[in-house]
């Protein structure tokens, strides 16, 4: 079984941030400040997200990361 992200506890207030964000993408700088973790961490979240390659670098969709995080919100309080 593999184990539970550090970060899952804390899931409704990372949603909760990600919510209040104007921004509609979302890159590995906004992943390490909201998830809380290094850069190489926040790389992996944002494929495991969906991210796509851009001119900029990673960039996940913040609707898609939301929609989620909610699923998971859902299992994890089941």
């Amino acid at each position: 079984m593999p184990a539970i992200p550090e970060w899952l506890p804390r899931l409704p207030g990372i949603i909760a941030d990600f919510e209040a964000l104007s921004t509609m993408t979302l890159d590995r700088e906004i992943f390490v400040h909201v998830f809380g973790v290094k850069r190489s961490r926040a790389f992996k979240l944002l494929h495991e997200f969906g991210a796509r390659q851009t001119a900029r670098g990673l960039a996940a969709d913040r609707l898609q990361v939301l929609a989620k995080l909610r699923g998971m919100l859902d299992d994890y309080h089941a």
